[in-house]
């Protein structure tokens, strides 16, 4: 089985990663991306005592230890120098570099291990996308769900969605282990920005089955970046099978059938395209759907719902218009849209 974090009771990561945390699929796992060393929980000694007396001031030493350029010297690092393609918790501590993701996994070790979750508090790891302009790019950072006892301040720094949006509210509690309340707050701590309270605009909880596969989908990246593509395509449809709606897996196994001229395959991973937020990927599947002789536009307007600039949609749009016969009608709906 697994190495397991430190510590045991009720809230989410303290188990540590056994088959039986991921839900009714019951994989066996040997990744623990929060795995805590001796060097790790030397740190976590630190942050438990400075937490007992002073709960913002160990919160915010944590932060500015594991930021970019922080006290702990952490560098911000994509290169291909990974054994495993992505550092778990003790190799970024160790390695002082490490990308956004991995800084993630840092601070919810420490943080978890140290016994942050006894304090009217949760922390939770987040991914974040961008969308604009035909690019998709993936972020994460942890964030602290504060409950009244706690919240003082702190509520004006909130999450703008966490505080309107009673769905996603409910969802990210929930993947906390916590009852639905309105009266609580939800603070982003971004590792590569200098203060905490960010309000990215798209913003996905991570349980313990996102936290796995989103080491593995990361870590594929890293071997499909090393020409290694075979294990690169097994790590993501391994993240798949722990989380399926894991967004850089499914866009990077979407973008290899692509390449690859597969259309059977970019069909059947777009089959359910409400769980595709990378614009590009929905429009790919209109255009394996060409190619398999079935016409499908639904998802260019999907991805013009997400995108209003996505080019590639437009241009799609417009060809398929030209193609029937119907050029007027093409110009036409290019000028209504633009």
């Amino acid at each position: 089985m697994v190495q397991t974090t430190a510590g045991a009771g009720r809230a989410l990561y303290y188990k540590g990663f056994e088959g039986n945390v991921l839900g009714n699929k019951q994989i066996s796992v040997k990744i623990n991306p929060l795995f805590a060393d001796r060097n790790i929980l030397n740190e976590v000694a630190t942050f438990n005592n400075t937490l007992r007396t002073n709960y913002w001031g160990a919160v915010y030493d944590l932060f500015d230890k594991i930021k970019i350029d922080g006290k702990y010297g952490i560098q911000f690092d994509t290169s291909l120098n990974r054994p495993d393609g992505c550092f778990n918790a003790s190799e970024i501590f160790y390695q002082k570099r490490g990308c956004c993701l991995e800084q993630t996994f840092l601070f919810l070790s420490i943080a978890v291990n140290g016994g942050l979750n006894y304090k009217q508090t949760d922390v939770i790891g987040f991914v974040i996308y961008r969308l604009e302009n035909n690019s998709f790019d993936i972020h994460a950072c942890p964030g602290i769900i504060i409950r009244p006892a706690l919240k003082g301040e702190y509520a004006k720094i909130s999450h703008y969605k966490f505080s309107t949006d009673s769905q996603f509210r409910n969802e990210v509690l929930n993947i906390a282990n916590l009852p639905s309340t309105d009266d609580a707050s939800l603070v982003l701590f971004d590792l590569t920005y200098s203060k905490i309270g960010a309000q990215h605009r798209h913003i996905v909880p991570l349980g313990n089955d996102g936290i796995i596969a989103a080491y593995l989908a990361n870590s594929g990246a890293h071997f499909y970046d090393r020409k290694n593509i075979a294990e690169a395509v097994k790590r993501w449809e391994y993240s798949l099978r722990i989380n399926d709606k894991e967004l850089l897996a499914l866009s990077n196994l979407i973008n290899h059938a692509h390449e690859n001229n597969n259309w059977e395959k970019v069909m059947l991973l777009t089959e359910d395209y409400s769980k595709i937020v990378n614009v590009v990927d929905l429009v790919r599947r209109t255009e394996a759907s060409i190619s398999e002789g079935t016409l499908d536009i639904a998802p260019l307007f999907s991805a013009l719902a997400s995108d209003p600039k996505c080019t590639d949609a437009y241009n799609f749009l417009i060809d398929v218009y030209r193609r029937a016969g119907e050029s007027a009608d093409a110009l036409s709906l290019l000028s209504s849209l633009l």
